[in-house]
């Protein structure tokens, strides 16, 4: 979802919580899925990218 909001430059205050909730879920976990593992990848790529 932030990979997609991020792209179509959607709600951007909104885009700060979720990447902190979603960092906070995931560091809270030992093991990831494959598919959160793309999800967590896709994310960062998103922030990566539009940090420049």
């Amino acid at each position: 979802m932030l990979s997609l909001l991020e792209e179509n430059k959607l709600l951007p205050d909104a885009q700060n919580t979720l990447l902190q909730t979603l960092s906070e879920e995931a560091f809270s976990e030992r093991w990831l899925s494959t598919q959160e593992n793309n999800a967590l990848f896709l994310a960062a790529k998103g922030v990566a990218e539009s940090a420049g």
